[in-house]
């Protein structure tokens, strides 16, 4: 009874945390209705998981609250073997210039208006709050990717392809591509749900495993639209050991 259910040679990792951020109540842009589900939803999952949330979760946030939150959650990374950050809400790619980020996800305060440097968040700084993890650094942005963010849909997600070494980055949707924010009546997207059935099933599986399985989930959920909506998954994962999401 006292032996770890852990089917694979694996070490078992100890200190897990997460960030989960849902931001749905923009004030001037359009809402979203399920990414405060979202996050509540994975949010337990992952505490169920074994996983200390930070936030539990947080919800419509500032860009004050938003970076508060990544800079306090980076010194729970440092103490930690596993760190996620999930975020679901409007995501889009600003032309910058230059080697500058262009990847951003928007608090509920961003206005059209602002300035991006001042009124979002760059991936670059979610990725930041993973960092300091020892073994499994994880990034996850349920956000479109295209340079809209006036839709309901999650902005058509304007993101590029961005990573970091020894860490993993799952977009929701492919580059340039939207985010579905889930069909009449329904309470999360189409990639939370199959992120929330994924664990359910396989909550050992390796990460690189899982998040195909994640992926091939959700683009079954979203056959009907065309095309589906295909997550992209960029690995610098350097471990060729087993990498469990949940022990």
């Amino acid at each position: 009874g006292d032996i770890p259910d852990n089917d694979l040679d694996v070490p078992v990792l100890t200190q897990r945390v997460a960030l989960v951020i849902g931001n749905g109540q923009y004030a001037h842009i359009s809402k979203l209705k399920n990414a405060e589900h979202d996050a509540k939803d994975v949010a337990e999952a992952l505490k169920a998981a074994g996983y200390s949330v930070y936030g539990y979760p947080a919800l419509n946030m500032t860009r004050q609250k938003m970076t508060e939150a990544i800079k306090a959650f980076q010194t729970a990374a440092a103490a930690a073997d596993t760190a996620i950050v999930w975020y679901a809400g409007h995501g889009q790619e600003f032309e910058t210039g230059g080697a500058l980020p262009t990847n951003w996800v928007i608090p509920v305060d961003f206005s059209p208006d602002d300035d991006v440097w001042d009124g979002a968040v760059s991936l670059t700084r979610l990725m930041s709050a993973v960092t300091p993890a020892r073994t499994l650094r994880l990034v996850v942005v349920d956000a479109c990717r295209n340079n809209n963010i006036s839709t309901g849909q999650r902005g058509a997600r304007g993101f590029v392809v961005e990573g970091r070494s020894d860490m993993m980055v799952v977009y929701s949707t492919g580059e340039g591509k939207i985010a579905n924010d889930g069909t009449e009546g329904s309470r999360n997207s189409p990639f939370a749900a199959a992120f929330l059935e994924t664990l359910k099933k396989h909550p050992k599986a390796d990460v690189r495993l899982f998040f195909g399985g994640v992926r091939h989930s959700t683009i079954e959920r979203t056959k009907d639209l065309k095309p589906p909506q295909e997550p992209e998954m960029i690995v610098r994962l350097s471990s060729i050991d087993p990498l469990p999401l949940a022990p």
